[in-house]
């Protein structure tokens, strides 16, 4: 039985470079295209770095746009940040000179914790960094982090990303460092959800994230992808709204661990399954086979 491992405290970040603005999402896919610095081995490493977005204005029509694609009610849901966060990591690990490439990473887990609720009628101030690498029997996997925080209040929003390099010669003896659900029922409640073949189109047209891999048949096959898959920063939200959580309350806080264990095919129609107990609420999306695709716990 695997048991869920977690980082309690995200760290201090290193001295940061101020960016006015993430790029704009075409130049910052075609910058991860051209930069190819091949294959991580059993020496390489990401040296800590990161960026400072001081001003970012929260849009209400954003936000709103935002429920509609992941059909959400929440107030603010908590993977909105994220829109902002990974546009700014994804600029970061496109830069030359960095030894692995944005487009090589597999999103296969993350951490997420709020204070409070972020406004969305006053900027936020956004930092991104990478900070932690492990060479593990999958290869080499990096900690991506970011923090959003309002100007003006104590409210915040932190994101750890866990991302893997695939790659034989940068396999190593380090532990996995990847929070881990178990994702076994009984459930106290499940609902169908739809995956609909135009749903990576749709995060992309809001998020700014137009990954091939997430948008269609053709543009997904030269990765390596026979069919697309939806972006797990849809896959999240959506299922947590499908299940009519309460992610974000005005007050107080919360914490949610995620592992992504399948790709959620598109167009696809996989099932969200929650069960709640002293823990935390546990939530699973499920093949019709009973195989997990994503597992979660929110507390």
């Amino acid at each position: 039985r695997r048991t869920v491992r977690v980082v309690e405290t995200p760290p201090a970040p290193p001295a940061l470079r101020p960016v006015t603005a993430p790029s704009p999402p075409l130049r910052s896919m075609a910058r991860a295209l051209v930069h190819r610095p091949g294959r991580p081995g059993s020496d390489t490493t990401v040296p800590s770095h990161g960026v400072e977005l001081t001003s970012w204005p929260a849009s209400s029509d954003q936000l709103a746009e935002y429920r509609e694609v992941v059909g959400s009610s929440a107030t603010l849901p908590l993977g909105f940040p994220a829109v902002v966060a990974t546009r700014l990591l994804r600029d970061l690990m496109g830069l030359g000179r960095r030894p692995v490439s944005g487009l090589g990473l597999v999103h296969v887990a993350s951490q997420l914790w709020m204070s409070g609720r972020l406004p969305v009628d006053r900027p936020w101030q956004v930092r991104a960094w990478a900070d932690g690498v492990r060479h593990t029997r999958s290869g080499l996997e990096l900690d991506l982090w970011a923090d959003a925080r309002a100007q003006a209040g104590d409210e915040r929003w932190t994101l750890r990303m866990v991302v893997l390099a695939r790659s034989r010669d940068a396999r190593g003896p380090q532990r996995s460092a990847r929070p881990w659900v178990e994702a076994g029922g009984p459930w106290d409640s499940e609902a169908p959800l739809v995956v609909p073949v135009d749903a990576g189109w749709a995060y992309a047209r809001v998020s700014g994230d137009y990954n091939p891999i997430h948008l269609n048949l053709l543009t997904a096959r030269p990765f390596g992808y026979p069919r697309p898959i939806a972006h797990g920063w849809w896959t999240l939200p959506r299922t947590l709204a499908v299940l009519g959580l309460d992610e974000t309350p005005l007050e107080g806080e919360r914490q949610l661990e995620v592992t992504y264990r399948s790709p959620v095919h598109m167009p696809s129609s996989p099932t969200a399954a929650a069960r709640t107990d002293d823990r935390g609420t546990t939530v699973a999306l499920l093949r019709d086979d009973g195989a997990v695709h994503l597992a979660a716990v929110l507390r």
